[in-house]
């Protein structure tokens, strides 16, 4: 729990990991940086775990595993609300807080493992199903690898970027293929305050439904918060982005600056993460099986 994540200090080394998609990929601590890697996942997706099992297992024998694991969900998988929750402390709070934060998102707190981050205007939580999660750690704790962290991968994207924008900003985080996007998750701030967290699937909608439903977020937020985002990053394959109308009336989109290593954007993304851990152990987590 908690108090194990403190006394280990704060960790020089983490190894990151996610899966998914039909691939596994690693961003692993090297000499003098970071080693990434991506492997196909060829198996049915109710088998794909026992694969990514298999592929853990090799590079434990090789022993490249050594570091405390930082396992990324994909963004899709979770839930987002910025709450304000009672202060206090102790074993108490953190019931309230439970049993308030599956009120207010709507899910049955038997099903869901929450996270929580302080932040200056609230508390931001976080929800997963845990049905996902159990299937998405098996192969770790099969493994008995040493899990340290359970990040979203939206919430390692937003602690990664160096200086951020101190007006209204967001992340556009793509998930798909070459081919097409399936889905999208939305971040949207001010400074390195993270507000508002919306994620949507396309489920065979295009590029104007997508364009549509960020319209939507924005509005929102210029609602609740007065201010207009002003500056997107973008990660993921954004030229799907630029054949659609819709994008033209939407605040100006860059791709992230991804200063990290890695041969695509998937596994620049995955070291940036990795990087945002290290100088941020207390960022929001899910607890550890």
């Amino acid at each position: 729990g908690l108090v194990m994540r403190h006394l280990f200090g704060k960790p020089r080394q983490v190894i990151a990991v996610e899966w998914g998609e039909g691939e596994i990929r690693l961003s692993l601590p090297a000499r003098g940086g970071r080693m990434t890697a991506t492997f196909p996942l060829t198996a049915p997706t109710e088998e794909q775990g026992f694969e990514v099992t298999r592929r853990l297992q090799e590079l434990m024998k090789r022993g490249a595993l050594s570091a405390p694991f930082c396992i990324v969900l994909p963004s899709h998988a979770c839930t987002f609300k910025l709450m304000k929750l009672p202060t206090g402390n102790g074993e108490v709070r953190e019931q309230i807080w439970k049993n308030e934060a599956a009120t207010q998102l709507g899910l049955p707190l038997t099903e869901i493992e929450l996270a929580f981050s302080e932040q200056p205007e609230g508390v931001l939580v976080a929800a997963v199903r845990k049905s996902f999660l159990h299937t998405y750690l098996s192969p770790f704790v099969q493994l008995d690898l040493p899990i340290r962290w359970i990040v979203p991968s939206i919430v390692g994207l937003w602690l990664s970027v160096p200086k951020p924008p101190t007006a209204s900003w967001g992340i556009l985080e793509l998930r798909g293929n070459r081919e097409k996007i399936t889905g999208a998750t939305i971040a949207l701030g001010a400074a390195e305050r993270l507000r508002l967290i919306h994620t949507v699937s396309l489920n065979g909608n295009n590029g104007e439904w997508l364009a549509n439903e960020l319209q939507r977020t924005l509005a929102l937020y210029h609602r609740t918060y007065g201010e207009t985002v002003t500056q997107i990053f973008v990660v993921g394959n954004r030229n799907l982005l630029e054949e659609t109308e819709g994008f033209k009336f939407l605040p100006p989109m860059d791709e992230l600056p991804l200063e990290a290593e890695g041969n695509t954007v998937a596994e620049r993304a995955l070291s940036a993460i990795a990087h945002a851990v290290v100088s941020n152990p207390n960022l929001l987590s899910f607890p550890s099986p």
